[in-house]
């Protein structure tokens, strides 16, 4: 949740606060799916779902955006950011179609390579005692860091140029 304002709220402009869901690999519908027409189109398979999915009926239920009301159903009110499975969306998209040039393949090629390469042994202890050498705090003087998950032991001369000096603690920052 955020108090961050979208550019536009529309009709949520009196709202205080929002929620922020950040998309990934998102692709737009071809066109808007009324709700109405799912239910309508997908009636006995969401029915289904909901009797095996509530939270009311199953000790493992979801969060739903919609609830059965005698044999009909409807949005749940609030329930905006409901669980979403797989089932779930077979249900509800499957009679979308979608351009599949908008959308990457299911599959892609994998294989097992066999890979050689030198690895940094005693870096993690060196970073560790660098640290604990400036008392666990931002060696710079401008600095108030002191938060071990914010520090990094670092070599002043490089690793690849000076060998001789890669655990001596006196060439960390």
């Amino acid at each position: 949740m955020t108090t961050e304002r979208p550019p536009k709220p529309g009709e949520w402009d009196h709202a205080e606060s929002f929620y922020r869901v950040p998309l990934r690999s998102m692709a737009l519908f071809p066109s808007p799916i009324p709700l109405e027409s799912v239910f309508a189109d997908s009636v006995d398979e969401l029915l289904e779902y909901h009797k095996s999915h509530s939270p009311v009926r199953s000790p493992n239920g979801r969060l739903l955006f919609f609830v059965q009301q005698a044999i009909r159903l409807r949005c749940q009110n609030g329930a905006y950011l409901s669980e979403f499975d797989d089932e779930l969306a077979k249900i509800i998209l499957g009679s979308v179609k979608f351009d599949t040039a908008l959308h990457p393949r299911d599959e892609v090629t994998t294989r097992n390579q066999i890979r050689e390469m030198y690895v940094r042994i005693g870096q993690q202890q060196f970073s560790a005692a660098v640290r604990k050498n400036y008392d666990h705090r931002c060696c710079f003087p401008a600095c108030s860091i002191n938060d071990d998950v914010f520090l990094v032991g670092s070599h002043i001369a490089r690793w690849a140029g000076a060998p001789d000096l890669r655990g001596n603690i006196s060439n960390g920052l």
